[in-house]
């Protein structure tokens, strides 16, 4: 009786993973005060930019003699200073944060990324 992945319907999987979610759900305490689990993502997400802005601060410096380290540079001021942000505005910060500084975020990794590809192949 040999019952691989192939072989179980669909129905199967949703009510296994249902059940799963469900006593995620009865266990975790976060998903009954969305609130609490608001403040922890909040929280979390301060600590990645924090780590981020840093280490590509380190990666700037590291690439330093090559053309667009500058903007590898501003990137890593940008999300040491959201993170930073985040972190001094708290209570309130968990509302808004999320969406504003991410978007913030994402859009001066892009750039700096982009014209770190455009020096490159500039030199090359």
């Amino acid at each position: 009786m040999d019952r691989t992945c192939r072989t179980v319907d669909g129905k199967s999987w949703r009510l296994g993973f249902s059940g799963l979610a469900w006593t995620a759900a009865l266990v975790d305490p976060r998903a009954l005060f969305p609130l609490t689990g608001i403040m922890t993502l909040t929280v979390l997400l301060a600590a990645l930019f924090i780590a981020q802005g840093v280490l590509e601060g380190l990666m700037a410096f590291r690439m330093r003699p090559a053309a667009g380290w500058l903007w590898m540079l501003i990137a890593a001021i940008a999300a040491f200073a959201v993170g930073v942000l985040i972190i001094a505005h708290l209570p309130s910060s968990a509302a808004w944060a999320i969406g504003l500084l991410v978007g913030i975020k994402l859009i001066m990794s892009g750039w700096a990324y982009l014209i770190l590809t455009m020096a490159a192949t500039k030199r090359a």
